[in-house]
C-alpha cells in the first residue's frame, strides 16, 4: 500500500438525509453526535454538520429535492473547499 501524501485526509463527507430534523434525530439524538452547526441558506435549505463525540470526520446532512433521497437521485452540495497546503 503506498504512503498517503502528508497533509492529505478526508475531513467530512455528505450524507444524503430524508430531512433535516430525522436526520439531526439520529445522529446527534440516537448516535450522540455534535451538532457542529444548522445554518438556514434559504429556500428551504440548510448547512448541517454534525460529528462524533471526541473528533472524526464530519458528516454534512443534506436533503434531497422534493423529499427525494432514493438511489440515482444525486444532489450536489456546493460549498468553498480550501485547499490543505503541502509541506515544504
Amino acid at each position: 500500500m503506498a504512503d498517503t501524501p502528508r497533509g492529505q485526509r478526508i475531513t467530512a463527507l455528505s450524507l444524503l438525509v430524508p430531512d433535516y430534523g430525522s436526520g439531526i434525530g439520529f445522529y446527534v439524538g440516537k448516535l450522540g453526535f455534535d451538532l457542529l452547526e444548522d445554518t438556514d441558506m434559504g429556500g428551504g435549505k440548510r448547512w448541517v454538520r454534525v460529528r462524533p463525540k471526541g473528533g472524526g470526520v464530519e458528516l454534512l446532512l443534506a436533503q434531497g429535492r422534493n423529499g427525494r433521497t432514493t438511489r440515482g437521485h444525486w444532489q450536489p452540495v456546493r460549498r468553498a473547499c480550501v485547499p490543505v497546503p503541502r509541506d515544504r
